[in-house]
């Protein structure tokens, strides 16, 4: 395996030639001067791919030596130059998640591609490129990275505002936020939204074996974590934010006045999904706090989604996507600092058949939470516990009789529905202590 690593520095000159977006996608390829020469041969729609960097490899496989978004230059000849290894050469870089491939076409040793190649490239919705190995690569890689590191620098301005805004308490009071705003790209009277991805086993991850996660370091494995989440999302949206912090990262993009679409929520639904494919026995959430109306609203929300996967990770449902708005009233339970007030409320409403059961070792209280959780159904709950429906009635009587409730009873209802909810949170709360 030959690998090379460009690394020029950087003119400035050239960088205010190229001082455009705040993301480099693979599409840019075709805008830079020096790659004139550059033939699209196909996979036109994944030219929204982002690019992060260049690579110079003369042979496969180059899995192990790439990275998510980098771009690669490949001159296969002189080596196997069959259709059968073009073609792989493809899939292998799609499959690595690369930016594109660039085909260096050699006059005497490759001086074409087959058809096929155009093909798959369009299939796979990779972009594939030719280039003749007699221009000056050098100088076309230079004038590349020169384009990628001024546009990152660009959006490390709009990350390191909004890294401040959420993590610096002082930062939302600054009386120059606006201004500080502007500077860096961001529109202070755009409405935003906030997304928290969220690793939130990565202790327990670690204890599987090497071959299922692939990485031995913590921070590498972080590292490729965002780097995949900004490369789902880069297919898909033109104007984000990424915000790295520990085991999670922050996604902020400009929404209408009326929030983000429904579209949005299923793309951050498919990205959780693809990458707990990519990271086999991982958990992955993602969750969504309240819109952000004024800049000063960014930390709240940014809390709010923290809560929100907190808030999933106490309850058995499986939620990939958590939007805290719609959490109910776990997130009214959440807010209750007063854990005393909340174990008094159990103890006045049901406290009665909690004692019940452990002094008489019933189960009445699985009984009842049961029948709540299947909407006070009483044949699918006789059907969860395997009691014939006889049964389940007697059992409904006795609780009456033991808490002095009436089930039936509208108020009694939503007290209890409340005192059971308010019981399985403290449980969760106590696990986590």
């Amino acid at each position: 395996m030959h690998v090379v690593h460009y690394t020029h520095s950087i003119d400035c000159a050239v960088c205010t030639v190229f001082r455009r977006s705040k993301m480099t996608h693979c599409r840019d390829l075709l805008s830079i001067p020096s790659l004139r020469n550059l033939q699209l041969l196909g996979g036109k729609k994944g030219l929204s791919r982002p690019m992060n960097w260049v690579y110079f490899i003369l042979s496969q496989p180059f899995g192990n030596w790439v990275n998510y978004g980098d771009l690669i230059f490949y001159n296969p000849a002189g080596r196997d130059t069959s259709e059968d290894m073009l073609l792989s050469a493809i899939q292998e870089a799609e499959l690595c998640g690369l930016a594109g491939l660039i085909f260096l076409l050699d006059p005497n040793l490759l001086p074409q591609l087959p058809d096929s190649v155009a093909l798959e490239a369009d299939r796979l919705a990779f972009p594939v490129f030719s280039l003749s190995i007699t221009e000056n690569i050098n100088n076309i890689s230079r004038d590349i990275i020169t384009y990628i590191v001024q546009s990152n620098l660009q959006e490390k301005r709009g990350t390191s505002f909004w890294k401040k805004l959420l993590f610096e308490e002082a930062s939302a009071e600054d009386p120059n936020l606006l201004t500080q705003a502007y500077i860096n790209g961001i529109n202070p009277r755009q409405s935003y939204c906030l997304y928290l991805f969220q690793f939130c086993n990565l202790p327990d991850y670690f204890k599987l074996p090497v071959q299922q996660r692939q990485v031995a370091d913590p921070a590498a494995l972080l590292s490729g974590f965002y780097s995949k989440i900004r490369f789902f999302l880069s297919g898909e949206l033109t104007n984000y934010w990424l915000v790295e912090h520990q085991e999670s990262c922050a996604v902020i993009l400009p929404v209408s006045p009326s929030g983000p679409t429904t579209q949005s929520t299923q793309l951050f639904l498919s990205i959780v999904q693809k990458l707990e494919k990519q990271y086999p026995g991982a958990r992955i959430r993602v969750a969504k706090g309240s819109l952000i109306f004024t800049l000063e609203q960014a930390p709240r929300s940014y809390i709010e989604a923290q809560r929100a996967i907190y808030i999933e990770n106490l309850y058995p449902e499986e939620l990939p996507y958590i939007d805290y708005s719609k959490l109910g009233f776990q997130r009214l339970l959440y807010e209750i600092s007063d854990v005393e007030l909340l174990r008094r409320y159990v103890e006045d409403t049901i406290g009665s058949l909690l004692l019940y059961d452990l002094q008489n070792h019933t189960d009445y209280y699985l009984t009842l939470l049961t029948y709540y959780r299947q909407m006070r159904n009483l044949t699918q709950t006789a059907q969860i516990l395997n009691y014939h429906r006889n049964s389940m009635i007697l059992r409904m009587q006795k609780i009456e009789e033991i808490t002095g409730l009436d089930l039936s009873d509208h108020n009694h209802f939503y007290n209890i529905y409340v005192a059971l909810e308010i019981y399985e949170y403290l449980k969760k709360l106590e696990n986590e202590t």
